[in-house]
């Protein structure tokens, strides 16, 4: 686990794995929208919620 210097902190980091065409869709998957936003805009917003950077 590596801290943050600044806070003492556990620092989060995040990857994202995502792979595949989506022809039936007609865009890739993580666009596709989700509530006011789109499903990647969803998971950065969770994950900021959380503390990542």
């Amino acid at each position: 686990m590596t801290l943050s210097p600044a806070a003492g902190t556990p620092a989060l980091g995040v990857v994202l794995l995502a792979a595949g065409r989506s022809a039936r869709m007609g865009k890739p998957k993580l666009l596709l929208p989700w509530g006011d936003t789109s499903v990647l805009g969803h998971l950065i917003r969770q994950w900021q919620s959380l503390g990542a950077a």
